[in-house]
């Protein structure tokens, strides 16, 4: 847990101009709080920890009505350089 978060923060340390670590580790991270990826749904099966058809609600209660898009929530959409 926390994968997405740990991508999140990094990027908005960087935004902030604040001193990076040398490197992180995220482990199967959630980037996609807007749920586009077709994995979700084929391999909705195969996933151990989050399962569609629970995963907007999930997403609904954590974001609180920000947009699923916003970088800081799902690293997907922001620039990772």
């Amino acid at each position: 847990s926390g994968g997405g978060l740990t991508l999140s923060t990094l990027m908005r340390a960087r935004d902030e101009g604040v001193p990076l670590p040398a490197a992180a580790v995220a482990l199967s991270p959630w980037t996609d709080l807007a749920l586009t990826g077709r994995s979700l749904q084929s391999n909705a099966a195969a996933d151990p920890m989050i399962r569609s058809d629970v995963a907007p609600r999930l997403v609904a209660l954590y974001l609180a009505g920000a947009d699923p898009r916003m970088p800081y929530a799902s690293p997907l959409y922001g620039d990772p350089s």
